[in-house]
């Protein structure tokens, strides 16, 4: 961002009268990761077609400003050449893990099934969503663009989901690859019904928790 904000408008490109513009230093930025730093043959696989994940593995010692610096680069930017699709365009996965963390990213179940459970978290006294017009979009998503040579199972909970009941959901399933959350909500915080039908409020944190809890993902 730094890079981007500095040069904007005041650097030419190729001989060009005109500047280069946010876009086209992006691009750039890009292109040099993806030829430079990961290099054509890694680019090459994560572009080819299906869901790839890359991993990208740090060292421990986070206090390395270096080191820090190296958690913030935006892998997802790069591409094989300027104008190509980026990682992110190519439905990529990029995972920055430190060097005791094991870089293997959960997939399908052992019978190649893919569970997603989608909320529909209407707190007590909120204002209704498009909730089943947004239900019926999102299954057809899963089921016929994401992972159309897979088996996907989708769930729904609706109407006074609380924390109890979304316990219980993912317990049963034994967990699921992705979970898709709408409601309403504040900073850090999501709206769902209380134990006794009052307004209750989960952090990120406390999300995260209650999934681990129930049998993660």
């Amino acid at each position: 961002r730094r890079h981007v904000r500095l040069y904007e408008g005041s650097q030419l490109r190729g001989g060009s009268d005109a500047p280069a513009t946010a876009e086209e230093l992006m691009d750039e930025l890009g292109a040099y990761l993806g030829q430079e730093v990961l290099g054509a043959g890694l680019m090459s696989a994560l572009s080819a077609h299906g869901r790839h994940t890359l991993a990208v593995r740090l060292p421990e010692n986070m206090d390395n400003p270096f080191n820090v610096a190296m958690a913030r680069v935006p892998w997802e930017i790069a591409r094989l050449a300027p104008g190509e699709p980026t990682l992110v365009e190519h439905n990529v996965v990029v995972r920055a893990v430190t060097g005791a963390e094991p870089a293997e990213t959960p997939g399908a179940a052992a019978d190649g099934t893919v569970r997603v459970l989608l909320v529909f978290a209407e707190a007590p006294g909120s204002r209704p969503l498009a909730m089943r017009l947004e239900r019926q979009r999102l299954t057809g998503l899963f089921y016929d663009d994401v992972m159309p040579n897979h088996r996907v199972e989708v769930d729904v909970l609706c109407h006074g989901v609380t924390r109890t009941r979304l316990h219980g959901q993912i317990q049963d399933r034994q967990g699921y690859h992705a979970i898709h959350w709408s409601g309403h909500g504040h900073t850090n915080l999501l709206e769902l019904y209380g134990e006794n039908g009052e307004s209750d409020r989960l952090t990120g944190d406390g999300l995260v928790k209650l999934i681990g809890d129930a049998g993660g993902f």
